[in-house]
């Protein structure tokens, strides 16, 4: 005990101190999760107002099936056919697989930093990125969830900090603002609505610089929407012009005029735009290079002033549910509430805003209608381009300016009588009647007509008691149309939802899913037996979920559609007779000439694993694998012919040029002049024996045979007959300026369709016996009623010719020692002078060296790269790098210099600076 005592008085203060910094340490976290519950408590009514439109679609979506509620899924139209392979594709770069600047899965090779920049740029794209491979689907609802919430919080804080607007009325305009018809449409497009999160701010940026002089307001979100998505960027550009102009002359707090002053704004206006770009110029200069590439040559625009719809049809748009078409025919999509619509007429007539606001914001919006009514002017908001499908792409602007008119309205009823309220009831309902006696697509009596009536009288009893009642009271009472709202709004977003499903096809969950998973691990199996030891190689297959297919399985193929396409290879494999479509090529249309120079080595097949019958393959009999689940069982087969990625060819090859009307004859050409300068006919032409039309009476049209039927809804149809000269494999092609779809036999059994949707291909008829006959019968469709071809051409490859070329073609193959996607290293020996082919894209970025000393690559057939060698052994070392970049991000990094200077500039300072530009 003495002992113990003796010890405890030097050992009580470091046990004591020793308490104290436990006590330290273990409240660390328990402050930092206090400041955490703190800020919470401080902004909880911006996550309410994040929280609420994020659970009212997801509420939607499972009342619409889609997974885990059902085998729906959120993939529609292009973000079921592109975005979401794109998507899968950034995943695996940023997950260490492939590069982060070209990809071997789009037509031949393709940069994706233009691609990025079009489709990926939002910061909302890392939610998919982080999340697991196998839940995508699942992790792009979830960004449409954030994206819809967080354009409801920045709409809330606009209303609150612009119009000085309450909780309450910001949060119910900012739920009518993220769930808005355009935003439910353009789900499908998910980086567009970065547009609808930004314009908010950058609008509030612009008061504030009319207002108070500030810049940083308006350059960051408009530099950060240049960086998400520039397209809209483009539109939001246009509008903040409008708005400016509204805003100075006739919205500003001081209304303080003079030129003086206006040149002032108008240059901080402009100057802080072209920081916002410059700040974004590591993104918009490589798109810039990535779109001449062809996408700004994809459409011819006519500039011919024309009326777009019926001017006095168009305020049915602003209606529930009336939702027609996202193609070219569709309607502008400017819904955004009943209770808008009710407020909108109030707002003119509200005795408390101002005159110059009402004639501004009118002016405003009337500017918008007309840019939509005007074909040249609406030209202009989509940057020169016509929009493909969805048009009036910044409608989103002329809902924007509605809301705010109708969340001022709200915030001064005591500025309006009962009777103006009643007298706009009553004139809503009259004007739903009226509309649904019309025939308008999309507008049905109950979810239109009712739908209006129903929530019109609702919101104007309840807009009666909020005028009469005192504050405590209005509270209440914008909770319980808060409530209604919610309800209009989930009925709106779940009748687009189907409306859309009817019209284009939401996909099912199980289909994407179940076919990547397959898709990937095959391909997984494919590289675990041939690895890239023996030579880089192209995988495709003769089936598609879409063309972009190879993106998501980590595969090199040819097939791939995407508006920052590169025209010069798309045309190059449509001239080789492959399937094509303006902006996507499609493995359809192979002969084993195409397949060996496009160094396609394998080939996969599918088909039913009930049937448990191994899918076979019109060219190839060698087969390396199958692979299967409960539905499907692909075969992968291997080509034999297959060329490696680059090796020697003859100079002669920098003279081809591809027509348009014969692939086989390209396919000689180019075969030829890669072997030698002299030409051989691999592919020979079989003449037509019989031409038995039935029911079908022939004529010219210019160029073209035109068939059509003599008696209508009767059975019409061309049969060929042609003698197999050989037992080699017998292909078909028709060409034709008029694609009209027709059905094709063979023998009598269906062959396949042709023209119409990518079916203009070469056709591969088999293999038969020495003077076999053969029928090709070709049936006019009903609808169609009529074919129109150029020629009609069958050739037979002469197969042993074939195997010499590419046995000489694989004697000087490019050996590669070192292989990325953007960096390839190896030798290559010529035993003469001449030109290494390669079939890799032609694009500006690629640096050629040989023998350690960069030289120019040399185009060959317009669109891939060769180089020219001489006799003797090279090294060759090939850098992909995109134009643009480099340039981009040096002025990047001044926008980024220049926001920071006028952050710190003194406002004093920065007074006298611009008074001494505008003298």
């Amino acid at each position: 005990m003495e002992e113990n005592l003796n010890i405890q008085p030097d050992t009580a203060p470091e046990a004591a101190a020793v308490n104290t910094e436990t006590k330290k340490k273990s409240s660390k976290p328990a402050l930092f999760l206090k400041k955490i519950w703190n800020f919470i408590k401080e902004k909880r009514s911006y996550f309410i107002a994040f929280f609420i439109p994020a659970i009212l679609l997801f509420g939607a979506y499972a009342a619409f099936g889609v997974h885990p509620f059902g085998d729906m899924s959120v993939l529609v139209l292009d973000l079921n056919g592109q975005y979401v392979y794109y998507f899968e594709h950034l995943r695996d770069v940023l997950h260490g697989s492939g590069s982060p600047f070209i990809s071997w899965s789009r037509n031949l090779t393709g940069e994706t930093v233009g691609m990025f920049a079009y489709y990926l740029a939002s910061p909302f794209t890392l939610i998919p990125m982080l999340l697991p491979r196998s839940v995508m689907t699942e992790s792009l609802l979830i960004m449409q969830l954030c994206k819809v919430g967080t354009a409801s919080v920045t709409f809330n804080y606009y209303l609150r900090h612009s119009k000085g607007c309450r909780n309450s009325t910001a949060m119910l305009f900012g739920l009518l603002y993220s769930l808005m018809g355009y935003m439910i449409v353009q789900l499908m497009n998910p980086m567009w609505l970065d547009g609808l999160i930004y314009l908010p701010l950058i609008i509030y940026g612009i008061e504030k610089m009319i207002d108070d002089g500030g810049w940083l307001r308006f350059i960051i979100p408009l530099a950060l929407m240049y960086m998400a998505h520039f397209y809209i960027g483009w539109m939001i550009t246009f509008f903040s012009v409008i708005y400016f102009l509204y805003y100075y002359f006739a919205g500003q707090k001081n209304y303080k005029l003079s030129v003086k002053s206006f040149f002032k704004s108008g240059l901080k206006f402009g100057l802080g735009g072209i920081i916002a770009a410059a700040s974004a110029s590591w993104v918009l200069i490589p798109l810039y290079y990535s779109l001449k590439l062809g996408k700004f040559e994809f459409s011819t625009p006519s500039y011919e002033l024309k009326t777009q719809f019926d001017f006095i049809d168009f305020f049915k748009n602003l209606l529930p549910n009336v939702y027609d078409t996202c193609r070219p025919e569709g309607s502008p999509v400017v819904y955004c509430g009943v209770l808008t619509i009710i407020l909108l007429p109030l707002f003119f007539l509200n005795e408390k805003i101002r005159f110059r606001q009402k004639m501004g914001l009118g002016a405003v919006l009337m500017t918008i209608l007309l840019s939509m009514y005007l074909s040249t002017v609406d030209l202009a908001w989509h940057g020169f381009q016509v929009p493909n499908w969805l048009p009036y792409r910044y409608s989103f602007t002329f809902s924007f300016i509605l809301l705010v008119m109708a969340a001022m309205t709200f915030e001064r009823l005591s500025g309006i009588t009962l009777k103006e309220i009643g007298c706009v009831c009553v004139g809503l309902c009259i004007y739903a009647f009226y509309i649904g006696r019309q025939d308008f697509d999309g507008v049905t009596l109950l979810l239109t007509v009712w739908y209006t009536v129903i929530f019109t009288v609702i919101y104007s009893i309840i807009l009666r008691f909020v005028k009469l009642s005192d504050r405590k009271r209005r509270s209440v009472l914008t909770f319980i149309i808060g409530i209604f709202v919610i309800g209009e709004l989930f009925g709106t977003s779940l009748s687009t939802m189907e409306a859309i499903n009817s019209d284009v096809v939401y996909s099912k969950y199980s289909s994407y899913n179940r076919y990547i998973t397959l898709g990937r691990d095959t391909v997984k199996k494919i590289l675990q037996k041939d690895s890239f030891d023996d030579g880089v190689y192209r995988i495709e297959k003769n089936h598609h979920r879409t063309v972009n297919d190879a993106m998501a399985f980590g595969s090199y193929g040819i097939s791939h559609s995407s508006s920052t396409l590169n025209a010069a290879p798309i045309q190059f494999l449509r001239k080789l007779g492959f399937s094509y479509g303006g902006h996507y090529t499609k493995y359809k249309g192979s002969t084993y000439v195409s397949d060996a120079i496009l160094g396609i080595k394998y080939v996969m097949e599918k088909g039913d694993a009930e049937d448990d019958i191994i899918p076979t393959n019109k060219h190839y009999d060698d087969l390396l694998l199958t692979n299967r689940d409960e539905k499907d069982i692909w075969a992968v087969y291997e080509n034999p012919n297959a060329l490696p990625i680059a090796f020697m060819a003859d100079s002669s090859v920098l003279d081809v040029v591809l027509e348009k009307d014969n692939p086989f004859a390209n396919q000689n050409n180019l075969l030829s002049h890669l072997v030698s300068d002299e030409y051989t006919e691999y592919f020979k032409q079989i003449s037509v024996s019989k031409t038995l039309p039935e029911n079908a009476k022939q004529s010219s049209y210019g160029a073209h045979i035109k068939y059509t039927p003599i008696v209508e809804g009767e059975n019409s149809h061309i049969e060929f007959i042609i003698k197999a000269p050989t037992e080699d494999m017998i292909y078909m092609y028709l060409p034709s300026n008029y694609e009209r779809k027709v059905n094709l036999w063979l023998n009598k059994d269906f062959l396949d369709y042709y023209f119409e949707g990518g079916n203009m291909v070469i056709q591969t008829l088999g293999k038969f016996e020495e003077n076999e006959e053969i029928s090709i019968i070709v049936t006019i469709t009903e609808d169609k009623k009529e074919v129109l071809f150029k020629d009609k051409l069958f050739y037979y490859l002469d197969e042993d010719k074939f195997k010499e070329a590419v046995s000489t073609l694989r004697e000087h193959p490019l050996n590669i020692s070192d292989f990325s996607e953007d960096h390839i290293k190896g030798t290559i020996t010529a035993d003469k002078d001449g030109i290494m082919f390669t079939t890799i894209s032609w694009e500006p970025g690629w640096t050629v060296k040989v023998d350690g000393q960069k030289v120019e690559p040399v185009k060959v057939c317009d669109a891939l790269i060769g180089v020219e060698l001489t006799e003797g052994t090279h090294d060759i070392e090939m850098t992909f790098f995109p134009k643009g970049l480099s340039q981009g991000i040096i002025l990047s990094v001044c926008g980024i210099i220049a926001i920071v200077i006028i952050a710190i500039y003194p406002k004093k300072e920065e007074k006298i600076l611009l008074d001494k530009l505008n003298d």
